[in-house]
């Protein structure tokens, strides 16, 4: 019973981790410039990093466990198999309205404007 909470805390982190994961891939599906990609990335896996020693410190008091990167795979899995296609249909709707360019609005005719 003692590795249950630690593994289930883990599942936790794994599931905020992933979507802070969309959320940041995001940017850089909106920008769609390679250097934004690779910085996205990397800021991504540093703050990956800091969360793995974050639960290995925290969590099960600086010893690292098998349960503990399993249960952050398992919470990336169920952040990605629940929220993931949810929130990359929301990304790729907000980059399709983002290229459409602005009409003008259309000028009434004499017509129209003499009967207002």
């Amino acid at each position: 019973m003692s590795q249950f909470i630690p593994f289930t805390i883990c599942i936790g982190l794994g599931f905020v981790v992933g979507i802070i994961y969309v959320l940041i891939t995001s940017v850089a599906t909106l920008t769609k410039k390679r250097f934004v990609y690779i910085f996205t990335d990397l800021i991504f896996f540093l703050f990956l990093a800091g969360v793995v020693v974050f639960s290995i410190y925290f969590v099960s008091l600086g010893q690292p466990r098998w349960y503990l990167f399993l249960g952050l795979a398992t919470g990336l899995v169920a952040q990605h198999v629940t929220l993931g296609g949810v929130l990359g249909r929301l990304v790729t709707k907000i980059s399709a309205r983002k290229k459409k360019p602005k009409q003008p609005p259309k000028k009434l005719s004499q017509q129209t404007q003499g009967e207002l």
